[in-house]
């Protein structure tokens, strides 16, 4: 653990690793993929399901949390940190210069889908905004021949 690492108490309150706080609690470490102890595709999920044009519900490729529009599903979260947003093959080409330059997100030839590792709180505002237009892409047109999220499905989703 580096001694400059940021480290935040059960309190909320930042400090140094090893400080001692006026109650006498150590500081705990922050570890990568966590937003003030919770891991970042909780909070992620949590800040979209507040969303009213999305709907939790288990993902078509097996994961536990998918949310999904009307007719589509839009984002599925796979561990703590990481999650597949289906952003479609044409908004993809369109958005591809930023996506290229963005170290979190992963794109898969050919498909519609593409991955966001979750590290920090501004990955979940990419995030955020990439759901946002992957609401716009599938109301206005969606991909003629659909793929799955960039995960083998090893569990079918239940109705």
């Amino acid at each position: 653990m580096s001694p400059r690492a940021p480290c935040v108490t059960r309190a909320g309150r930042f400090s140094r690793p090893g400080g001692i706080l006026s109650a006498g609690r150590l500081c705990k470490a922050l570890r990568p993929g966590t937003l003030l102890g919770m891991n970042t595709a909780r909070h992620a999920s949590e800040r979209l399901m507040s969303w009213p044009s999305l709907a939790p519900g288990r993902a078509q490729c097996g994961a536990e949390l998918g949310l999904r529009s009307a007719t589509h599903d839009i984002v599925h979260f796979h561990g703590e940190h990481e999650a597949d947003v289906h952003l479609t093959r044409a908004m993809i080409a369109k958005l591809r210069p930023a996506l290229l330059g963005s170290s979190a997100v992963r794109l898969r030839a050919g498909s519609g889908w593409v991955t966001v590792r979750l590290d920090m709180g501004s990955d979940i505002d990419l995030l955020a905004t990439l759901v946002s237009a992957a609401l716009q892409a599938s109301s206005g047109h969606p991909d003629n021949a659909p793929d799955g999220c960039t995960r083998t499905c090893l569990t079918p989703a239940r109705p």
